[in-house]
């Protein structure tokens, strides 16, 4: 009798270590706050991504996708769906840029020919979230030129 009165109190610290880790984790682990800041810094990172991607840089383009992505985890709610529209076509695109053979020019070719059906989607996407970084960030993220990824959504 006396060994299950001992094994109790030491089952109960372990789970009550285990559910502290666990909280612990879930705090540590969780989205960080919506911050204008924190998101016109982001994107500061991520600008230029038009010209790496015609440039083809492949690790200029990860870092900017990188930034960009990061730029999405702490969106205000309002630009949350145009930067996750757009975060996922860059994706896709840094995605066929690092894995194309010798010339990437027909495998972003195909990925912006995949996304056809959702050209509006993009556009409109695109045009919400430079309107956004103009207005919250004070950032020009494209050139008075036609970008690339537009370019190929025609």
């Amino acid at each position: 009798m006396s060994r299950k009165l001992t094994r109790l109190p030491v089952l109960a610290v372990l789970a009550a270590a285990a559910i502290g880790t666990a909280a612990t984790f879930t705090v540590r682990h969780r989205s960080p706050e919506p911050s204008v800041d924190r998101f016109c810094a982001r994107m500061a990172e991520a600008e230029g991504l038009d010209q790496s991607l015609a440039a083809s840089d492949t690790e200029q383009v990860a870092a900017q996708v990188d930034a960009l992505a990061a730029a999405a985890r702490v969106a205000p709610g309002e630009i949350r769906p145009p930067i996750e529209t757009i975060l996922g076509i860059t994706e896709a695109l840094e995605t066929s840029l690092r894995t194309a053979p010798r010339d990437p020019a027909p495998a972003l070719a195909q990925v912006l020919q995949d996304q056809q059906t959702g050209v509006d989607q993009v556009r409109a996407a695109g045009q919400a979230l430079q309107d956004y970084v103009v207005r919250a960030c004070g950032l020009q993220l494209g050139e008075t030129s036609t970008p690339v990824i537009d370019s190929g959504l025609r």
